[in-house]
């Protein structure tokens, strides 16, 4: 990843210096696109399933894009996504109250096609399209247990996810105040399925005591595999051992999306 980011930065800088370069920054506010079971809600009463994604909240967008004949060349955008807050799970039953929240922070990098629409007049559409990775994230799963109204259970968890490949496109409109400052308003797509890797658990307090020191490795530790064989170490298994982490079958968080961003183009 470092070797990524002094690539960017390179062209970045490079970019000042070139006539046909356009600097790009932009906020968007996105909404995720259901399709995912996440996990469920359920009281008494009802209970129903937690279909969606995790790709909802504000994403703050710098971009680089150079363009070789004035109408289309490539693009490349790191976008810094800050999720909102996601309810996976929710069980109220007589006794516990059980609710999970997810948080998270991701650094995305997409190269694209641009290609931009040529007129005489102040405003012009552009469609960009291309490749989408996960550089980095930040990602919390925390557990609110609540037992007879007495006993207090938090647990956080550390998610990580392996790097995957994903597509993004966008679709805008460029308006010029003068010859190096273009405002843009467009609308965007992402589309990206990240499989588990490892969950940690960094802390577990029951009634303001911690109690992490407590629990055994197979308990504070979670491995994602493609399957579950006989050499997995799982509860079920004659070989199951406490001080190894726990195995769990293959999971996907996608990070899908529709989006509405706003922000300018700066030609130096």
């Amino acid at each position: 990843m470092p070797k990524i980011i002094i690539i960017i930065l390179t062209i970045f800088v490079c970019s000042i210096t070139e006539a046909q370069s356009l600097i790009k920054f932009g906020i968007t506010y996105t909404i995720g696109k259901e399709q995912s079971l996440l996990g469920k809600k359920k009281d008494k009463n009802h209970e129903t399933n937690v279909n969606s994604s995790y790709g909802g909240g504000l994403t703050i967008d710098l971009g680089y894009i150079y363009l070789n004949n004035n109408n289309f060349g490539p693009e490349a955008t790191l976008s810094f996504f800050l999720g909102k807050p996601k309810t996976i799970e929710h069980i109220i039953d007589n006794e516990i109250d059980n609710l999970t929240i997810v948080n998270r922070k991701m650094l995305f990098f997409s190269p694209a096609l641009f290609v931009v629409g040529s007129s005489t007049n102040d405003v012009n559409p552009y469609i960009s399209s291309g490749l989408l990775f996960n550089l980095w994230g930040n990602i919390t799963k925390t557990e609110y247990v609540t037992k007879n109204e007495t006993e207090k259970a938090e647990k956080t968890w550390k998610v990580t996810l392996n790097k995957g490949i994903g597509y993004k496109s966008k679709l805008g409109i460029l308006y010029a105040t003068n010859e190096n400052l273009l405002f843009f308003g467009e609308l965007q797509y992402q589309m990206i399925a990240l499989a588990y890797k490892r969950d940690y658990l960094i802390n577990y307090v029951v009634n303001g005591a911690d109690k992490l020191s407590t629990l055994t490795i197979s308990e504070k530790e979670i491995e994602y595999q493609i399957a579950i064989t006989h050499d997995s170490n799982y509860s079920l298994s004659n070989k199951f051992d406490i001080n190894k982490p726990l195995n769990s079958v293959m999971q996907y968080a996608n990070y899908n999306h529709f989006g509405v961003s706003g922000g300018l183009f700066w030609k130096p």
